[in-house]
């Protein structure tokens, strides 16, 4: 992974550096959830998770139909709740979200988590992405021309994944960092980090989310067209969704999540239904 991260510093409020990211976050621990009206679906967020000393680090995910504002709040399989957390007993945790394939698909999705400085004091948001082609002559879903991806420097058109949107100035930058206001007392932060939906960025696939490659198959090259479509992928690229604690050295500190975001087919078994295809269907 490159060591080349984007950087938010911790002054008060979380500042966002870049408009299409939703950096701004404030530490809304104790804010009142919306209440929804009877009948209907909540359309605002609820709060982020809590976070104390002996669970550090919190995560929630919540998909928005695009167009639309009806907030859902995804489960996870671990948990069976709507909470992914890296606790003291259990620091390095791996949480999954299922999502129909539609849904997933046609919707933003909103990474909304919390981690305290005293725990947590640098705090790693590395989302999934992977690099698509070397091909001087690569023409993805998500391009109207063809690309150049055999020399340097590389076009985020090149890789594929939500870390090309979501990133700053990707590929330079990969990740993030939250950086903490050492004048303040140490105490809990959070920030919502929210990606376009496959639809809005032309992807063609669920493959622009999901991060169901297995293990096994990622030393494997995948060749523009048959099941990848106008796509590709070069062995040994893909990175998946990770929150991370580290220290002062950079180290790693015991919190971590890690995600894995799959999609649910109306049919699992035969005959299969599957609209949008992800790495599941990987040879």
């Amino acid at each position: 992974m490159s060591k080349n991260i984007f950087i938010y510093a911790l002054v008060g409020v979380l500042l966002a550096a870049c408009g299409k990211t939703t950096g701004l976050a404030t530490d809304t621990s104790n804010a009142p959830v919306p209440t929804p009206v009877p009948g209907t679906v909540p359309t605002v967020p609820g709060t982020a998770p809590t976070v104390t000393d002996t669970t550090p680090l919190a995560l929630q995910i919540y998909t928005i139909y695009d167009k639309t504002k009806a907030v859902e709040y995804q489960t996870f399989t671990e948990t069976g709740t709507t909470v992914c957390q890296s606790t003291a007993t259990t620091p390095n945790v791996t949480c999954s979200v299922p999502v129909q394939e539609g849904r997933l698909y046609l919707s933003s999705i909103n990474f909304q988590f919390s981690w305290t400085t005293k725990a947590c004091k640098i705090m790693l948001f590395q989302p999934y992405y992977y690099k698509a082609s070397t091909s001087a002559t690569f023409l993805p879903y998500w391009s109207d021309t063809a690309i150049d991806c055999s020399l340097a420097p590389f076009p985020a058109d090149c890789w594929g994944g939500v870390a090309t949107f979501m990133v700053p100035s990707f590929p330079k930058y990969t990740g993030f960092l939250f950086q903490p206001d050492e004048s303040l007392p140490p105490g809990p932060q959070t920030s919502t980090q929210t990606v376009e939906s496959g639809d809005a960025k032309r992807f063609g696939t669920n493959r622009w989310s999901v991060n169901d490659l297995p293990l096994a198959k990622r030393g494997t090259s995948y060749a523009y067209g048959s099941w990848m479509g106008a796509d590709a992928y070069i062995a040994n690229t893909y990175v998946d969704y990770t929150f991370a604690c580290k220290d002062d050295y950079y180290d790693d500190l015991p919190y971590k999540i890690h995600v894995n975001i799959t999609d649910i087919n109306s049919s699992p078994t035969n005959p299969v239904v599957n609209h949008f295809n992800t790495w599941a269907e990987a040879p």
